[in-house]
C-alpha cells in the first residue's frame, strides 16, 4: 500500500510545481490579482464600472449608483484644490460634503480643498472596496473611509461563502481556491464583463437564522476587505484615513436567534429566568425599547422630499405643539450644541436634532421612555421592581451568556437604576452578539483600530471621541436618529472632527 501512495505523492510534485510557476508567472504580469477580480463571488463584480467618463470632458467622471431615489454626481476633473474623497455607506452619503469643505478652506491657505462623497446607502466593505480602487481614478489626495455599518444589510459574498459552505475549513478551503490567480484569469475569460454595477440587493433572510459562529465569520471578510483598502491606497501613493463608526446603544440587537451554547435544559431555564425578569419591568421604563420601535429618519422629519415635506406639514398641521425631553449634559463639541443649516443637517437651538413639529408618534414615544430611564426618579416600586428584574436576568445570563436581548434589558435595567458604567458595558456586549448588527460595534471598530495601528496609517477614533463626550459613555438619541443614522447637528460636530484629521494629515494645522 505504501508504494502506490509514494508514486502518487512523487506524481503530483511536477503538477505543484507547474502550479507554482503559474502563480509566479501570472504575478508578474498582474494578471489574475484576486483583490482586483473577485470573478467567483456571484456577488459584486469589480469589473463593472461606478464612476464612467464623461464625454468629451477628459478628467470628468459622473457616478452610476442606481440608487433609487438618488441622483447620480458628475465630478469635474481635478483642478488645483487637495481632492478629498468621502467612502462608506448611508452615513456618508449624509456627510454635508460642503459643510466639511467649507471647514477646510477657513483654515487652509489658497487653492484650498475640495470634498468629493462617494458614500452610498447600503454599501459595506464588499461594494466600498471596488468602488475605492475606481475612485484612485479621480486623483484624489486624500481618501477617507468610514465604513462598518453595513456588513450585514446587503446581501453578497460573504453571505453567500456562510450560507452555500456552514462549514468552516470547506468555507477556507473555496477561499484559497477564488485566490489563485489562475482560477481568476480562467474565470474572468470564461464570464463578459458587465457594464454597470448591480442594483442594491435586498437583505436577505439567512440572517435571520444566524449562528454566532458564523456572524464572526462576517468580521473576517471584513478585516480582510480593510485591509485590501489600505493596500490599494497605498500602492496609489494615496493617503488613507480611516474612521470608527458611532452607533446606538439604546437600540435593541438586530437579529437575534437561540443560542447554540448550553443544553437544552439549560436555556429552557435560562428563557424562564429572563420572561419572568421581563414581566417585571415598568411599562413606562420599557415602552419602544422592549420590544423596539425601530425608528427612521424620516419619523424626524428627515430624508424626505419636498413633495413628502409638504405633505408632512399638513399633516401635522393641527397637532399640538409638543416639546422633547432635555438633552443630557453632554461633554466637549458636543456640549455646545450649534444651529446648524443646509442641506441634511438643519437642527434647532439647544439641541442636535431637527425641528420636533415635523416628528411622528414613535419619536416621542422613544424619546419619553429613554428620557423616564435618564431622569433617575424611581418610585420605591419602580426600583425595587427593577432590582428583582435585574437579579433575574443575572441569574438566567449565569445560565447562559449568549442572549444579547437578555443583556440588552439588564443593560436598561442598571441604567435606570442609576449604574451608568454597568449598563454602559453590558449594551454594548449585547450589541457584540447580535447576529446581523446594523450599527458598529466593538468588533468592527476594533478590527478598524487593529488595521490603522498595523499598516501604519492615520486614524480618528470617531466613536472614542463621542463615547467621551456622551454622559456614562452611552451614546443615545441625542446624537442619533435611529440604530446608525446621526442627528444633523452631530453631523456637524464630527464634520470638524474630520476636518482636524484632514488638516493635520497635509500639515495645515499643528
Amino acid at each position: 500500500m505504501r508504494r502506490p501512495l509514494k508514486t502518487a505523492v512523487f506524481a503530483l510534485v511536477p503538477l505543484l510545481l507547474l502550479m507554482v510557476l503559474l502563480e509566479l508567472t501570472l504575478w508578474a504580469l498582474g494578471l489574475g490579482d484576486p483583490d482586483a477580480n473577485l470573478s467567483l463571488s456571484r456577488g459584486f463584480d469589480p469589473r463593472a464600472r461606478y464612476l464612467v467618463p464623461v464625454p468629451d470632458e477628459p478628467g470628468a467622471f459622473l457616478t452610476q449608483m442606481f440608487d433609487k431615489g438618488l441622483p447620480e454626481i458628475e465630478i469635474p476633473p481635478k483642478g488645483e484644490r487637495r481632492r478629498v474623497v468621502l467612502l462608506g455607506g448611508s452615513n456618508t452619503r449624509s456627510f454635508p460634503e460642503r459643510y466639511l469643505q467649507k471647514l477646510l478652506n477657513s483654515v487652509a491657505a489658497a487653492p484650498g480643498y475640495e470634498v468629493v462623497n462617494l458614500g452610498r446607502p447600503g454599501y459595506g466593505s464588499e461594494r466600498v472596496v471596488i468602488l475605492l480602487r475606481q475612485a484612485l481614478e479621480l486623483d484624489p489626495d486624500l481618501i477617507f473611509i468610514y465604513s462598518g455599518h453595513n456588513e450585514f444589510v446587503e446581501a453578497g459574498f460573504a453571505l453567500e461563502l456562510v450560507s452555500k459552505w456552514p462549514n468552516p475549513t470547506i468555507r477556507s478551503l473555496f477561499v484559497g481556491v477564488t485566490s489563485l490567480r489562475s482560477v481568476n484569469v480562467l474565470a474572468g475569460a470564461l464570464r463578459s464583463p458587465p457594464k454597470a454595477p448591480e442594483g442594491r440587493r435586498p437583505r436577505s433572510q439567512t440572517f435571520d437564522g444566524m449562528a454566532l459562529e458564523q456572524t464572526l465569520t462576517f468580521y473576517d471578510y471584513y478585516e480582510q476587505n480593510l485591509r485590501s483598502m489600505v493596500d490599494a491606497t497605498r500602492n496609489a501613493g494615496v493617503p488613507v484615513i480611516l474612521s470608527t463608526v458611532i452607533g446606538n446603544d439604546l437600540v435593541a440587537p438586530w437579529v437575534v436567534t437561540d443560542s447554540t451554547e448550553g443544553t437544552a435544559e439549560e436555556r429552557e431555564r435560562a428563557d424562564a429566568l429572563a420572561a419572568r425578569a421581563r414581566a417585571l419591568m415598568p411599562d413606562r421604563l420599557t415602552r419602544g425599547l422592549l420590544p423596539p420601535l425601530r425608528l427612521r429618519q424620516e419619523d424626524w422629519g428627515m430624508a424626505l422630499t419636498p413633495a413628502r415635506l409638504l405633505e408632512r406639514e399638513a399633516e401635522l398641521a393641527d397637532r399640538e405643539p409638543r416639546s422633547p425631553p432635555d438633552l443630557r449634559t453632554m461633554q466637549g463639541p458636543l456640549a455646545s450644541t450649534p444651529v446648524t443649516e443646509g442641506r441634511q443637517m438643519a437642527s434647532v437651538e439647544g439641541a442636535h436634532w431637527a425641528d420636533p413639529a415635523l416628528w411622528m408618534e414613535p419619536v416621542f414615544a422613544v424619546l419619553n421612555t429613554v428620557d423616564r430611564i435618564q431622569d433617575g426618579r424611581l418610585t420605591d416600586d419602580d426600583r425595587a421592581a427593577l432590582e428583582q428584574a435585574a437579579d433575574l436576568y443575572e441569574q438566567s445570563l449565569d445560565v447562559l451568556r449568549d442572549q444579547p436581548n437578555t443583556l440588552f434589558a439588564l443593560g436598561l435595567c442598571h441604567y435606570a437604576l442609576g449604574d451608568g458604567g454597568s449598563a454602559a458595558a453590558l449594551l454594548q456586549e449585547a450589541i457584540d452578539r447580535d447576529r446581523a448588527p446594523r450599527r458598529g460595534n466593538r468588533h468592527t471598530n476594533g478590527i478598524v483600530r487593529a488595521v490603522a495601528a498595523d499598516l501604519d496609517v492615520r486614524l480618528l477614533d470617531a466613536e472614542a471621541l463621542f463615547r467621551q463626550r456622551m454622559p456614562d459613555g452611552i451614546v443615545g438619541y441625542e446624537v442619533m436618529t435611529d440604530v446608525c443614522h446621526m442627528q444633523p447637528g452631530a453631523k456637524a460636530v464630527l464634520m470638524a472632527d474630520f476636518a482636524e484629521i484632514i488638516l493635520r494629515e497635509f500639515g495645515d494645522i499643528r
